[in-house]
């Protein structure tokens, strides 16, 4: 297997000292202006503000302003975005929604974003293998470095909780229903993304 090097990374994850919810955890929102303009930053889903958070801050580190891939695992399969779309189709009987809507509910949309804002033309993809989304993003990673050793490739893990998640991922059996009483779950959102090559760097950690 092609080795993979670390050259940047970088996390948003939950702040469990402030989080009331027993059903899920939410994150502790960082300041995303700091690498994203208001502009953009009021049209972008959830996901999409994770995926390039944590990509400019892993880039940043890594010390590297070009990239020649983006490959994303996303753990969560049930955007609010569709939960929303449907119901409203369902229950107020809309037959059409926004573009912006549809396009923002796709699970590819975080690492179009981190593309589209770096302007990489390389290669692009999602997996959403659920809880192993993100290690089969870093094999997708070391397949196409086993190509060319020498690209930059941001790699990232990505999940976003609403408040039907837990329901939804039940009817889906996503959830176990039966679990010991000693097991407290929690279902919880976050962020992480890695600057990987086949190459070290002064920056490998």
């Amino acid at each position: 297997m092609q080795p993979l090097y670390i050259n940047g990374a970088a996390r948003i994850g939950a702040n469990l000292s402030v989080n009331s919810e027993k059903s899920r955890v939410l994150i502790d929102e960082p300041d995303y202006t700091q690498y994203i303009e208001k502009r953009k930053l009021r049209r972008m889903d959830r996901r999409s503000r994770f995926a390039l958070h944590t990509a400019y801050a892993a880039l940043e580190e890594a010390k590297v302003d070009v990239i020649d891939g983006v490959i994303m695992g996303v753990g969560q399969t049930i955007s609010k975005l569709v939960d929303g779309m449907l119901r409203k189709m369902i229950e107020q009987e809309e037959g059409l929604t926004t573009p912006t809507n549809f396009m923002n509910s796709l699970l590819g949309t975080g690492a179009g974003q981190v593309a589209l804002q770096l302007s990489c033309n390389g290669y692009s993809n999602t997996h959403v293998q659920r809880g192993f989304s993100t290690e089969s993003a870093l094999i997708d990673a070391a397949l196409q470095l086993r190509q060319n050793p020498a690209q930059n490739i941001v790699v990232g893990g990505l999940n976003v909780t609403h408040e039907s998640y837990n329901e939804l991922s039940k009817n889906y059996g996503h959830l176990a229903e039966n679990i010991s009483g000693q097991v407290e779950r929690q279902v919880g959102e976050g962020a992480a993304a890695f600057l990987v090559s086949g190459e070290s760097s002064g920056q490998t950690q």
